[in-house]
């Protein structure tokens, strides 16, 4: 925004030797701006506000922090109202880098968008829109157990990914005494989720009969996802391999 005087912007001396000059000062001021926006529920993670997307979070702490063109620190905080909307007002002009505008975490839910960003006034504008994006939080679940449907408790599992922000997420969880497992509170992640087994925390006596390793996919805000692992004793797989030995040779002998 263009600074503008609110003194004369010159001023006349009659210089002599040796006179000093005190009191002769200039004041200049800047059109006020405001900061304004949304928090909104962002239900496919790619941080753009859409048309079906009409949710906002209330309630959610944001603050202005920095320094005024004028040398003065400047700290604002505020709450989103009903809708999900804030706006900061009479807001002076920083000096550098600009000010620091941030949404704090929001229980339930994890950003989509950077949470925090820097803010610079235009030479024109004198309202600046900025909105902050938010996903319900994931969970991924299920059960480790045999064929026979019996658990398998004290089995540890892992997931791994990388947040939409990018943020690395890593996680662990271990199976209850009925095999259940749970990852909750889960940033919407970028690409895919992977969830392993810690085969040391497994049994030598089981096999799996699936994959050890699973690959888990989100695609909305706030969804849950259930996968299960299953497991053979080793003995039950290696007597059905003899015994599909056993009918082979008898095959054989016949002919």
């Amino acid at each position: 925004p263009a600074i503008t005087f609110t003194t004369p912007e010159t001023i006349t001396l009659s210089v002599s030797d040796g006179h000093i000059f005190e009191d002769k000062n200039f004041g200049l001021t800047t059109a006020p701006e405001e900061i304004m926006g949304e928090i909104f529920v962002d239900t496919n993670g790619n941080a753009i506000r859409e048309k079906s997307e009409d949710e906002g979070i209330s309630g959610a702490l944001l603050m202005l922090q920095g320094t005024s063109v004028f040398g003065t620190p400047l700290s604002r905080s505020m709450l989103s109202d009903a809708k999900g909307k804030y706006a900061f007002e009479q807001v002076p002009a920083p000096i550098g880098e600009g000010y620091i505008l941030s949404a704090s975490e929001i229980p339930g839910y994890a950003p989509t968008s950077l949470p925090y960003r820097s803010i610079l006034f235009g030479e024109s504008e004198d309202t600046l829109e900025e909105n902050f994006s938010f996903a319900k939080s994931v969970t991924v679940l299920g059960t480790v157990h045999t064929d026979a449907g019996e658990a398998l408790p004290g089995v540890t599992l892992h997931l791994e990914g990388t947040s939409v922000i990018g943020d690395p997420v890593t996680r662990k969880a271990t199976t209850d005494s009925e095999g259940r497992y749970s990852f909750e509170n889960l940033p919407f992640p970028r690409g895919e989720y992977t969830v392993s087994i810690d085969e040391e925390t497994l049994s030598e006596d089981f096999v799996a009969l699936d994959e050890s390793t699973q690959l888990i996919a989100i695609s909305r805000s706030g969804e849950i996802v259930e996968r299960d692992f299953t497991f053979a004793a080793a003995s039950r797989i290696e007597g059905k391999a003899s015994m599909e030995e056993y009918e082979e040779d008898e095959e054989y002998e016949e002919n």
